[in-house]
């Protein structure tokens, strides 16, 4: 093995190696030591077109991706001029909504195999985080790097990362919060109107 590794691999004095193995083991012997040599430079040669079409891959995906991403951005801020009313450069919690319906985004954002369904939600929660901070309803609003950074993060290739479970955690507690009041007030208004029937009279039919 370590012959064949120093000789027949790496290629260490192969001539005077495959004479020595004609002399000893005859032209049949010689013809497998050639048949290895073939075989192991071929192997490398396999792996080294792995490697560089795989380089090539990378960096024309990377190309696309770049392309994708400017082919989006130019297409969606011409568009979110538009439904921007107020001419703040920010869409509100209602321009956002008629925003991503909009049909040329709505193809733009699937051809970027971007969930617009998600992108929707992410932005509510976005929005909605924003106003618990204590800023006037009018300024809250996402600008266009804002969107453009969500559109990246649901992309259907991007990895999920702890800042997206944060903020999943954020929306669902959020969520639970507003649910627990609505509960809350809606179980209030049924006791305050059992509370103002009067009591039914005995011997009265309901």
């Amino acid at each position: 093995m370590m012959f064949l590794l120093m000789h027949g691999t790496f290629l260490d004095s192969v001539g005077s190696k495959g004479l020595e193995i004609n002399r000893e083991g005859g032209l049949f012997m010689l013809f497998i030591f050639l048949v290895y040599i073939f075989m192991t430079s071929f192997l490398m040669l396999n792996m080294l077109i792995g490697v560089v079409c795989e380089m090539v891959s990378s960096v024309k995906h990377g190309e696309q991706e770049m392309m994708a991403k400017v082919s989006l951005r130019s297409l969606l801020h011409d568009i979110m001029e538009v439904y921007d009313s107020d001419g703040t450069g920010a869409l509100t919690q209602s321009e956002f909504e008629l925003f991503i319906r909009n049909v040329e985004v709505m193809q733009a954002l699937h051809q970027f195999d971007v969930d617009i369904k998600c992108l929707g939600t992410l932005g509510e929660m976005v929005l909605s985080h924003a106003a618990q901070e204590g800023r006037a309803e009018e300024h809250v609003g996402l600008n266009f790097d804002e969107i453009m950074s969500l559109a990246v993060r649901l992309k259907g290739s991007s990895a999920c990362r702890v800042e997206d479970i944060v903020h999943l955690r954020e929306f669902t507690k959020q969520r639970i919060t507003v649910l627990e009041e609505h509960v809350t007030s809606t179980r209030r208004l049924l006791e305050e109107s059992v509370g103002c029937v009067p009591p039914r009279r005995p011997g009265r039919p309901a």
